[in-house]
């Protein structure tokens, strides 16, 4: 196990940091249920405010569609786009790799002939199957599209993807999971997703807590607090009864939180395994 260098290549510098949180599908209508948070990380010591400006599926991005390719097609653009003036932290709701036995040289060497070596989700699947004797067990059709249409064409384009390839302290992209980050603020107690009286509440508690500051994690005394830009936001994200929307919120916590903490790119528990550069690991 190793540990990494501590304060050295931290991303907080004293201007604004773009963060993005992606709930992310691989689904036939994908631009539906795909959300994208676009919020500011603003620095106020000891604390943070994580302000969301917009939470939208990916159809209505900029040349946005229904299909996987095209909502894929119009997150890459949105983020390379918010890069040219500024900071850009992304956190996506779907791993940038797989198990390491279906894994050959590094990460970035693997990435860049992915979409070569399983040319279709069907071709992935049916190449990274595992038989047990019972029943498939197959990856997600999502992570071959977050793979192929995020996490490989970005990290071509001036994104670091963490913590598989070395953090040089640019843009940013890693998994960022909504559930770890509901566990690790022990608000993962009760449903919070569907359409009954009791899951809009409980997803206005957990928006609540948010408004009122969460730790950022690990041994660091701050606190990081979610408000919304424009005051509709709050009653919209409660409304959703998928949840898509708060999970997305959810996302760009978990990597706000991530890149505040001192030991950043290890994650929460701060411990770096050597297997996180092939693997990858979870954020929140």
């Amino acid at each position: 196990m190793k540990r990494p260098s501590v304060g050295k290549q931290r991303i907080l510098p004293s201007q604004t940091v773009v963060i993005y949180g992606i709930d992310f599908s691989g689904a036939a209508d994908a631009g539906k249920k795909m959300f994208v948070a676009k919020c500011a990380l603003l620095k106020k010591p000891p604390d943070l405010t994580l302000l969301v400006h917009s939470v939208l599926p990916a159809r209505q991005l900029p040349g946005g569609g229904l299909s996987p390719q095209d909502a894929t097609a119009a997150v890459r653009s949105e983020l390379m786009a918010a890069t040219k003036d500024q900071t850009v932290v992304v956190g996506v709701d779907s791993p940038p790799a797989i198990a390491k036995e279906f894994m050959t040289g590094n990460w970035t060497t693997w990435a860049r002939r992915f979409s070569k070596i399983y040319q279709t989700p069907d071709a992935f699947r049916e190449a990274t199957s595992v038989f047990d004797g019972i029943k498939r067990r197959e990856p997600k059709r999502r992570t071959w599209w977050a793979i192929q249409g995020i996490f490989a064409p970005l990290s071509q384009q001036g994104f670091c993807v963490v913590p598989c390839m070395d953090f040089s302290g640019s843009h940013v992209l890693m998994e960022s999971c909504p559930a770890s980050v509901l566990k690790r603020l022990e608000l993962y107690t009760e449903p919070y997703k569907g359409k009954t009286a009791k899951h809009g509440r409980r997803r206005r508690v957990i928006l609540d807590r948010l408004k009122r500051g969460v730790p950022i994690g690990r041994n660091s005394k701050s606190l990081l607090s979610v408000q919304m830009a424009d005051p509709k936001l709050l009653p919209a994200l409660v409304a959703d009864s998928g949840a898509d929307a708060l999970d997305a919120v959810l996302a760009a916590l978990g990597a706000a939180c991530s890149i505040s903490r001192e030991d950043f790119p290890a994650p929460e528990d701060g411990k770096m395994l050597d297997i996180y550069k092939l693997e990858a690991c979870v954020y929140c």
